[in-house]
């Protein structure tokens, strides 16, 4: 996955996995997990300070941001990494975001998952 964050809009500032709040803007990626396992999330942010949080699904669909927040990577700096465990058939939402207003850019996602588990 690949974007910018530029043409998100500033919907959520707290996520309760994250350490730190997220007042910028912010875009949702989704996967669908294959098979069970592990699955490690790397964003590499291209001039900007951005946040990664790994989102579950709503017992209605779609992204659960208040309860099923799963994991958050939000250090000074360009490049996070998450590790999480996903279940065969889940739908997984990846929020890039910034703790900075204004914070913004370009950036890549990329999922390194054992036995291929992605959609």
């Amino acid at each position: 996955f690949s974007g910018t964050t530029s043409m998100g809009n500033a919907s959520y500032a707290i996520y309760p996995c994250s350490a730190r709040a997220e007042v910028g803007r912010e875009v949702f990626h989704r996967f669908v997990a294959k098979a069970s396992g592990s699955v490690t999330v790397s964003l590499n942010a291209q001039g900007a300070d951005l946040d990664l949080v790994v989102l579950g699904s709503a017992v209605a669909g779609g992204c659960d941001v208040e309860s099923a927040c799963i994991a958050a990577s939000s250090t000074q700096g360009s490049t996070e990494r998450v590790t999480f465990e996903a279940v065969a058939g889940a739908s997984y939402y990846l929020a890039v975001d910034s703790h900075e207003q204004l914070g913004m850019g370009a950036y890549k996602l990329a999922l390194d998952c054992a036995g291929n588990l992605v959609d």
